[in-house]
Formats: C-alpha cells, sequence, structure tokens
C-alpha cells in the first residue's frame, strides 16, 4: 500500500475509534466540577475582602490595566456593568455545573470569563488560561448527555432518551488530550540547566525546612539537595504523569500520585483553586462509566483481589505506593449501539486545535533569548514554576526637553515658566545614605526617609550654639507657617535603644508593645554583629518593627523617639562627629508648597536614599517629581498610585507590561501638557538567584518604541550567565538555618 494510502487508512481508523459512543457519565463529572470551580471563582471576585472585592480591587481601585498585544481594544466595563457581568458568569457557571441550557450556558461561562481573563494581564496565569481551554471545549463535547436537567427534560419528550446516555469517544479524548498536553509539556519545559540543578526551588525549600524542621524535628538536611528533590519530582511527575493515566494498569496509580503532588502544591503554593480542578478533572482518565460504577460499589462495596504479580513489582519499584499496580481501572468497553461516524468537520477541528496546542509551547524558540528572561512567548506554553524572579524598584523617566533642557555649557536647567502651579517646586536629590557627606550641607534642609517620609532637619556647623540656633527655628517657624514647633537634637539608633528600653519598664504600655519594643532592641543589637546581605535584611525588619509601633496603640508615647532619629540613621548611616536638629511639625507637608515657604519660592532640597524606599515609601511620594542625579536634572514618574499590588508585582518583571505603561505615562503627560515625551526605564531584575542584572535598555524611548508581538525586541538586555550566585544563596539560607536550629 502507497504512503497516501497508509496515511488514509489511519485517519479513517481514527475517526471511526473516536466515533463510538462510550457512557457519558465521566463527562457529565467533569461538567459538574468544572462548573462548580468556576461558580466558585466567581463569587470569589465578588467576596467582600475588608472594604472592598478583588473585583473593586482589580478594576475600580486601580487607573490602569494591562492588556494582551494588539487587544487593547478589550477594556473593563464600567461599574455597575462589571458586576454584573461577573455575576453573569457565575449564574453560567451554575447552570453548566447542572445542566441547564448547557449550550448557551457554556458559551456564556466561555465568552465571560474569557473576557475577565484578557481585560488584566496582570492576573495571568497558566491554571486560568486552562480555564478559558476547558471553557471552550465544554460549548464543543456534550457535556449534558448524562446527570443534568436537559438530560432529564429529553428523556420525558424523547422515546430514544436511553441512547442519550452515550457521547462520542472524542469528546472525552478531546478533554484527556488538553490535559496530557499540559502535564507534558510542562515537564519538557523543566528541561534545562536551572532546573535540573534545584535552583529555581532554593528559596521554597529553605521555607519547607524552616516550616518543618521544628514541628517534625527533620535532620539538618541540605537545601540544595532539597530543592534539587523537589526539581527533579516535578520534572519526572510532568512528563510521565500522562502516560501512566492513559494505561489502564497504571492508572490508579498515576491518579493517588496526582491527588498527592496537587495536595502538596495547594500548602506550597498560592494557586487557589488550581489544586482542586487539576485533581478533579484528571479523574476524565477513568473509564467513562466510572461515576456510575462507583455510586453502585460505594451502595454495595465488594472489594477483588490484586494481581499479585504486578503488586508485587510495584513495591519493588515504588514502595509503599507501588502496591496500587496490583489493581487495574476495568474496561468499561465501547458501547454496542451504533452512531453515525464522527463528520470530516468535527474531526478536522480536533486534530486541528490539538496540533495547534502541541505547536504553541515550542514558538519561543523561534526568537533569541531566553523566554525566561525576556518573557516573549513565555505565557500560554504551559512554562510553570520554571524561575525565581524578583525586581528591584523600576524607575521610569519622562524626557520632557521643553521642561527640562541643557544650555550651551551642558547644564540641565528646569523652565520654571512651565511647571505647574500645584505641584511644589520640590528637588529630589538622591543621595548614597551611608556615605553622604553633610559638612557639605549646612543649614536647612530636608529629607525624605523609610517610616519618617519628609521631614526639615537642620545641621549645625561647629560654630553654632544648639540653644541659640534652636531659638531662631522655633521663631522662624512661628512667623513662617505661624504655629510653634518642637525642635530636638536628633539621637543615634544607639541613642534610641536605651530610650526604648527606659519607656518599656517606666511607663504602662501594652503587652504587644513591650514585645516589640524587646524585639527592635534586639535587631539593633544584631546589626552591629553582621554585616552584608544579612545586615541589609536585619536593617529591613527593623524599619518594619518600628513601623508597626509607630502604628501601635501606644504610638503617642514612640512617635517623638522615632522623629528625633538623626537622618538615614534607618539607612545605615554614621554621625560620629555630626549635630543635627530635627523640626519635629507633625503638619508641615500637609501643605504641598510648605517647603516653599522656607526658600521664598525658589526649589527647595529634599534629600533620598532612593535605591532604599520601600513600595510604601514610594506612595507617599507624589505622582511625578524633579530629581538630580548624575548631575543631571530627570523626572521621575511614581508608579505606586496608578497600580495595585498584583500588578506591581507581576508587571516589574514582565517588559511587555513596562513597555505598555510606558505608553500609557506619555499619553498622560501628553493630555497634560500637550507636549509628547520620551520615555526611558531603569528595570534591574534577578533570575534564578544570578547577580541582579539591567533589563530594559535605559536609553531606548519606549513610548515610541514600538513592541514586535513575533520577534525579539532588542531593547530587552540578554541575561548574562552567572555562575556561583545561587550557590552563594545556598551558603547564605545554610548557615541562617544552621543559625537558628
Amino acid at each position: 500500500m502507497s504512503a497516501p494510502g497508509r496515511f488514509k487508512t489511519i485517519l479513517e481508523t481514527a475517526r471511526r475509534e473516536l466515533s463510538h459512543p462510550v457512557d457519558g457519565a465521566s463527562l457529565a463529572f467533569f461538567r459538574f466540577c468544572f462548573g462548580g470551580v468556576m461558580l466558585i471563582h466567581a463569587i470569589k471576585y465578588l467576596w467582600p475582602q475588608g472594604n472592598t472585592t478583588l473585583l473593586k480591587f482589580l478594576y475600580r481601585e486601580t487607573t490602569f490595566n494591562f492588556t494582551y498585544p494588539g487587544l487593547h481594544w478589550i477594556q473593563p466595563f464600567p461599574e455597575p456593568y462589571m458586576q454584573l457581568w461577573v455575576c453573569l458568569m457565575a449564574v453560567a457557571a451554575f447552570c453548566v455545573a447542572v445542566g441547564i441550557c448547557y449550550r448557551l450556558s457554556a458559551t456564556t461561562l466561555c465568552i465571560t470569563y474569557t473576557y475577565l481573563f484578557l481585560t488584566e494581564v496582570a492576573k495571568y496565569n497558566n491554571h486560568y488560561y486552562l480555564m478559558c481551554l476547558f471553557a471552550f471545549l465544554l460549548i464543543i463535547v456534550p457535556a449534558d448527555q448524562r446527570f443534568s436537567f436537559s438530560s432529564l427534560f429529553r428523556r420525558k419528550t424523547d422515546r430514544e432518551a436511553p441512547q442519550s446516555s452515550y457521547v462520542p469517544f472524542w469528546s472525552i479524548f478531546l478533554l484527556r488530550a488538553q490535559l496530557f498536553i499540559v502535564y507534558f509539556f510542562g515537564g519538557i519545559a523543566k528541561i534545562n540547566e536551572d532546573w535540573l540543578t534545584g535552583i529555581p526551588m532554593i528559596s521554597k525549600s529553605q521555607q519547607i525546612l524552616e516550616y518543618f524542621t521544628p514541628m517534625i524535628g527533620m535532620p539538618d538536611v541540605d537545601i540544595l539537595f532539597m530543592a534539587k528533590l523537589i526539581c527533579w519530582f516535578g520534572l519526572v511527575y510532568d512528563i510521565s504523569i500522562g502516560f501512566l493515566l492513559i494505561f489502564r494498569r497504571t492508572r490508579l496509580l498515576a491518579i493517588v500520585l496526582t491527588l498527592m503532588f496537587h495536595l502538596s502544591n495547594h500548602f506550597l503554593f498560592p494557586i487557589g483553586l488550581f489544586p482542586a480542578m487539576a485533581f478533579l478533572t484528571t479523574l476524565i482518565f477513568f473509564e467513562p462509566d466510572w461515576p456510575v460504577r462507583f455510586v453502585r460499589w460505594f451502595a454495595k462495596p465488594q472489594f477483588s483481589g490484586p494481581d499479585w504479580r504486578w503488586l508485587k513489582r510495584g513495591i519493588v519499584g515504588l514502595p509503599l505506593i507501588g502496591a496500587l499496580l496490583g489493581w487495574s481501572d476495568r474496561k468499561s468497553g465501547f458501547s454496542e449501539k451504533t452512531t453515525r461516524t464522527m463528520s470530516p468537520f468535527i474531526f478536522s477541528f480536533v486534530a486541528g486545535y490539538l496540533v495547534l496546542q502541541a505547536v504553541l509551547p515550542f514558538r519561543h524558540y523561534l526568537v533569541a533569548g531566553d523566554a525566561n528572561w525576556t518573557e516573549e512567548h513565555h505565557d500560554f506554553s504551559w512554562r510553570m514554576m520554571l524561575r525565581s524572579k524578583d525586581a528591584s524598584h523600576i524607575i521610569y523617566h519622562v524626557v520632557d526637553t521643553d521642561l527640562i533642557s541643557v544650555d550651551d555649557n551642558q547644564v540641565a536647567r528646569c523652565n520654571w515658566s512651565l511647571w505647574t502651579d500645584e505641584k511644589p517646586k520640590t528637588l529630589y536629590v538622591p543621595v548614597e545614605s551611608s556615605q553622604f557627606n553633610w559638612t557639605h550641607h549646612p543649614g536647612l534642609s530636608a529629607t525624605f526617609e523609610p517610616l519618617l517620609g519628609q521631614r526639615p532637619i537642620y545641621r549645625l556647623t561647629p560654630e553654632q550654639d544648639l540653644e541659640t540656633t534652636r531659638q531662631e527655628i522655633i521663631q522662624t517657624w512661628k512667623k513662617t507657617y505661624n504655629r510653634d514647633v518642637n525642635v530636638v537634637e536628633s539621637i543615634t539608633l544607639s541613642d534610641l535603644k536605651p530610650l526604648l528600653k527606659a519607656k518599656s519598664q517606666k511607663i504602662q504600655l501594652a503587652e504587644s508593645t513591650k514585645e516589640r519594643i524587646a524585639t527592635v532592641i534586639k535587631l539593633q543589637t544584631d546589626l552591629s554583629k553582621i554585616n552584608g546581605y544579612q545586615q541589609e535584611q536585619a536593617r529591613s525588619r527593623l524599619v518594619f518593627e518600628l513601623e508597626m509601633l509607630n502604628l501601635s496603640k501606644d504610638a503617642h508615647r514612640i512617635r517623638p523617639l522615632l522623629r528625633s532619629l538623626h537622618p538615614f540613621a534607618l539607612q545605615g548611616a554614621t554621625f560620629p562627629q555630626e549635630r543635627f536638629l530635627v523640626i519635629d511639625d507633625p503638619n508641615w507637608g500637609s501643605n504641598s508648597h510648605d517647603p516653599q515657604k522656607l526658600s521664598n519660592g525658589k526649589e527647595f532640597l529634599v534629600w533620598m536614599d532612593l535605591g532604599r524606599l520601600r513600595q510604601s515609601d514610594w506612595e507617599k511620594l507624589p505622582q511625578w517629581f524633579l530629581t538630580f542625579e548624575d548631575r543631571e536634572l530627570r523626572i521621575v514618574w511614581n508608579y505606586m498610585g496608578d497600580l495595585n499590588s498584583i500588578q506591581k508585582k507581576r508587571f516589574s518583571i514582565s517588559p511587555w507590561m513596562i513597555h505598555q505603561f510606558a505608553g500609557h505615562i506619555a499619553e498622560r503627560w501628553e493630555e497634560e501638557s500637550s507636549r509628547r515625551p520620551r520615555v526611558r526605564v531603569v528595570s534591574n531584575l534577578m533570575l534564578n538567584y544570578r547577580k541582579t542584572q539591567p533589563l530594559i535598555d535605559p536609553f531606548v524611548d519606549l513610548a515610541s518604541t514600538p513592541y514586535d508581538l513575533f520577534g525579539h525586541n532588542e531593547w530587552i538586555l540578554p541575561v548574562k550567565e552567572d555562575v556561583g550566585s545561587a550557590s552563594i544563596y545556598h551558603k547564605t539560607a545554610q548557615t541562617d538555618r544552621a543559625s537558628r536550629y
């Protein structure tokens, strides 16, 4: 037989096998479980969480939503229509689950959820994408043939009702194939050097060991060994589980492994409903009539003996759980009932759909660069849990040559005539707090610091008398702002420790406040004994604990001490010979033009350590402000007020989202000033514990540079290999753990 003839025979055989009618019970169970999961998912969007809901948080309490390339026209509806849309989705999910107006309900569910999925890229997750695919496939397959209100109605009106309990095998095969693709290609994506050496799971392994060691007294396990164990298990599981589910002999073992796998995922990773959905939908691999057989068995349990030959092999090959090979999923077989042959259209659709799903995960090989770094073609490819990725704060620079110009002497100047009257003429000057030389800046100025925000300070020269200068400041304040002010000499972190301790002993404080003060004192003691990365971590923890003190019931007793700290003391600065006065005026800065009253209308300087500010600190800064860094005047756009926490976490590692927001900044600037600016980005990223590297070319104008959806974008800088960084992290983590236990 010729090759074309053999191929035609294979196609005909496939069409015939896929056309066989089988019991629709397992398909009905799939429909019920998926509909139930989607109903819960819709309710989560509407369920109150504090003073808001997830829906309001994503679409009402943010000024911007990220969309997919080419789909900018898909925007969230205004309220209350967005809320009604999710309610419609919930109703459709319920109707799918119980089988009411099934085709219409499945179509409505697919449209409503896919729209919700497309309106915010920051919420992308592989299992949300899988939900969209399942919702689409349920439109195609006849999942309402059994255990549905639709089938009950047909049984009352159709004499051939018994035959309606059967579905063509291709409808079950299609869902099985989709799940197989998810697992298999998720495993293929893990075959890379980083995953095989356990690097992406180092942090998670540390968390596991820290959680279980004091609980069950685990032995001293190497973190990297634990990370490799997790990574290799995940790789072997993903690649093999689809095949184990296909064969009846290994199916029961595969289902139990799947249950264990998704239970561990539920406790280890914040992935919501996915473990439950993944396990329940995987039951579609059982024989089509398994729900009916299970109900019969439950009514009258009967236990069959194992196949001892396979049981012994299983125990040897896989201790304990391998014994499940002794039992095989009993084959139900195809129905003897005949049905029409699978139409060429349906066969072409099934084949085309599966080919597309098998090709999409490989498209990132068509472009240069590591998809884990560039994010190009990373989504919609089942690339799951492949990397540990962390970004420092992204800096957007707005280049407006009319507002900021360079004269003939290459000196940057601000055209204050174009400056909006609503904004004070404040110039924020980034400094390295631990190395800042205060001898060059005597007199009155201001700082912006974590916890303390913006506060005025006065640096005393050696010739100045403290008390005389203090009285002069009080008089100046009274004259300028018509209010009294408290001016105190600043204290160091070392001074703060005994003062806090004394307050804790002499004044009646809440027990929680005393405990937190004890923690602060311990952290201050630890700071003098450590350095490097550990010191930075301890200092961040110290700032957090002090912030909690500042928000406690006894804050009014603690706050004056905190506000009297030396400038940048919380960020590592030391001042062996410097003297400062702190103007403790809680109202200062409430009027944005307060600083300019002291500078007689001229620009006012504010010192800040830009690299050590937290997100909560950025939220206190203006939406955009002027900085002087590297001897250049720059306009910084502060996106903290534009995005919610989910968006900030996601977009900081995604070049596409960074690029899209740059265009949004340019549009906003043009609307307000009628001038189209250039927008540049400074973005640094850590991938799998390599040293932090720049992600975006800082000299490219992202507002005018198009995003290439199908090729590589040259403005995304390549990741550089950095051998040893992961091992350094591993040694540090191992040392931290050893010091705790």
